[in-house]
């Protein structure tokens, strides 16, 4: 683009890039201070969470991948019919009122993600 176009986009960049913004080095210095028992809970909650999602995900006939370190959870949609993960997310939200994200976005080839979608297990239990 014209750089009196990108101008703003380049000043952005630089602010975002080389600083820290100050609320986010509270919120480390707050963490780094926090009880263990903060990040035991933590994690046990993020487990019970995981547990409930992968259940229901098994019990509907999902292929799960295994997943750790993150709050994210991979599965095979093939068995369900749509031609890839796109049609399968617009499916799930039209129809079933689920949300996933086609994992096709995440690869430089999308074809390569087409039969895997990614759920979220850091909501409500009753999400």
């Amino acid at each position: 683009a014209p750089p009196h176009l990108t101008w703003v986009v380049r000043q952005a960049h630089s602010f975002l890039t080389f600083s820290t913004s100050t609320p986010l080095q509270y919120a480390a210095a707050t963490a780094l201070r926090a009880p263990e028992s903060f990040y035991s809970e933590l994690r046990k909650n993020y487990k019970a969470k995981k547990d409930i999602l992968l259940e229901g995900l098994n019990e509907v006939g999902f292929k799960v991948f295994p997943s750790s370190g993150t709050y994210f959870v991979m599965v095979d949609h093939t068995p369900f019919g749509q031609k890839d993960g796109v049609a399968f997310c617009e499916y799930l939200v039209k129809e079933v009122g689920v949300v996933a994200i086609p994992s096709g976005a995440f690869y430089l080839n999308s074809e390569e993600g087409k039969n895997t979608v990614r759920f979220a297990f850091c909501k409500d239990e009753d999400t």
